[in-house]
């Protein structure tokens, strides 16, 4: 298995369903190609630097997860073939993103610290 990052990019007006359904896509997608999730987050709504079939805005999804290498073109074409996904981006990692290193660590301590000390 291998740390991956997806950029998923949606029309605004499928987001505009709701936040669940886009991102439901994301991992339904992962999942199906044998993905193990790390994280998942909406980026929100962004203009684009080019029209991009015949929209100017986008709705952005940002996934980290571990994959097999060899599912990786089928996670492609499934993504391609998917009309609600504009475009796709999957980028393979060969350490883990400072991004993800920080929040991982922000994670630990939040358990560590006993219920209590967080009250005061």
């Amino acid at each position: 298995m291998r740390l991956y990052e997806g950029l998923f990019l949606f029309d605004p007006a499928e987001a505009g369903k709701g936040m669940d359904g886009i991102v439901q896509i994301v991992t339904d997608a992962l999942t199906k190609h044998g993905a193990e999730i790390i994280s998942v987050e909406h980026w929100g709504d962004r203009r684009l630097a080019y029209e991009v079939g015949g929209l100017r805005r986008g709705s952005y999804i940002l996934a980290y997860f571990n994959g097999n290498p060899e599912a990786m073109s089928d996670l492609d074409r499934t993504l391609r073939l998917d009309e609600r996904v504009i475009r796709h981006l999957v980028l393979h990692h060969e350490k883990r993103p400072a991004m993800l290193v920080e929040r991982e660590s922000k994670e630990k301590v939040a358990e560590a610290e006993p219920v209590g000390a967080a009250a005061e």
